[in-house]
């Protein structure tokens, strides 16, 4: 009963009486942590979660610069089109140097007025001899140029690493994505 007094005068006197229900083993079973197996697994899947996380972001880094050679090359078609439909000329500017905007310029015989493709950092475009390619509806065909091919780039990709997708165009004004080089 002494020991129950105790308790109450310690109860009493403000203070907390904690019970504990940890036994001491002897045994060399007794564990404080983990160990080193345990430790290096719960490393390893978590190097594996954050090394997954990155790999969508450059997925759809690529998809989104596979969507603007899709974009690319549908607004040139359009251009060939309209050209055909209005019967005006129009130039193709290829730059040598990678570049968010792709160019042509419709032209007549006293104005020239830029159209400009704009990517929005989502791909970079590139034609690798640069040049000016210019489309007669009247003609029919690129005059002074067999086509042209248009390199599309990721938009974060500025040294030219690798190409995504490649937009050709034909001598006869019709235009494609490939995947491989002409």
């Amino acid at each position: 009963m002494s020991g129950m007094s105790t308790i109450k005068e310690q109860i009493g006197n403000g203070r907390v009486c904690c019970v504990h229900f940890f036994r001491k083993e002897k045994s060399k079973g007794s564990r404080l942590g983990f160990s080193l197996i345990e430790l290096l697994s719960a490393i390893s899947i978590l190097a594996l979660l954050i090394s997954m996380s990155f790999i969508p972001v450059s997925q759809s880094e690529e998809k989104k610069a596979i969507e603007e050679a899709k974009d690319l090359a549908d607004w040139l078609e359009m251009a060939f089109i309209k050209s055909n439909v209005t019967g005006q000329r129009f130039r193709i500017i290829g730059s040598n140097s990678t570049s968010p905007n792709f160019f042509i310029t419709w032209v007549t015989d006293t104005t020239a007025q830029n159209e400009v493709y704009a990517s929005g950092g989502r791909a970079l475009f590139a034609v690798p001899s640069g040049g000016v390619s210019e489309y007669n509806p009247l003609v029919g065909f690129l005059e002074n140029q067999l086509g042209m091919t248009i390199r599309v780039y990721l938009g974060s990709d500025s040294r030219r690493d690798r190409v995504i997708r490649y937009v050709i165009i034909s001598r006869f004004g019709r235009v494609r994505v490939s995947e491989f080089p002409p």
